[in-house]
């Protein structure tokens, strides 16, 4: 993640990550709730470890952790 920020010159500008990760955050829960409806069961999974994983970064990040 950090690479990637890096690499993308988002280290910079913390405020450009804050709404790149809460965009992907609300992306994923979207997609998430799309699959709880339809999906299977492990893809549902996948997709709700993803949701979590993007929003425990999107807090880190808001707190100064990251």
């Amino acid at each position: 993640m950090f690479k990637e920020a890096k690499a993308a010159g988002l280290r910079k500008d913390p405020s450009t990550l804050l709404l790149r990760l809460r965009r992907v955050e609300i992306w994923r829960m979207a997609r998430f709730v799309r699959l709880l409806e339809e999906g299977l069961p492990t893809i549902r999974i996948r997709a709700g470890r993803l949701y979590l994983d993007v929003g425990a970064r999107r807090m880190a990040v808001e707190r100064g952790l990251i």
